[in-house]
């Protein structure tokens, strides 16, 4: 059996409370951006700003920067005039 660590998902799931503040269940980061079809750098952006700051890895505010690259680097793939256009 390898000793490596697996990625359960566990860090990415947040409870979802209804409007009067009953839990109702809870939900991880990817598959909510999975509903929404956003892409692998959309979804990265969606995760940097939705758990910014909360890891402690990294603090908020270089969340926030990476999640701006990220949305950055999807306007610039979307603003392309080929599929070789590498500007």
């Amino acid at each position: 059996m390898s000793n490596e660590s697996v990625d359960t998902g566990v860090k990415y799931k947040k409870a979802i409370r209804d409007t009067e503040g009953k839990a109702i269940g809870a939900v991880d980061i990817y598959s909510v951006t999975e509903a929404f079809n956003c892409d692998s750098i959309l979804s990265h952006a969606v995760k940097k700003i939705l758990c910014y700051g909360e890891r402690g890895v990294k603090d908020p505010v270089n969340d926030l920067e990476e999640a701006l690259v990220s949305i950055q680097r999807k306007i610039k793939i979307l603003n392309r005039t080929s599929p070789c256009d590498t500007k």
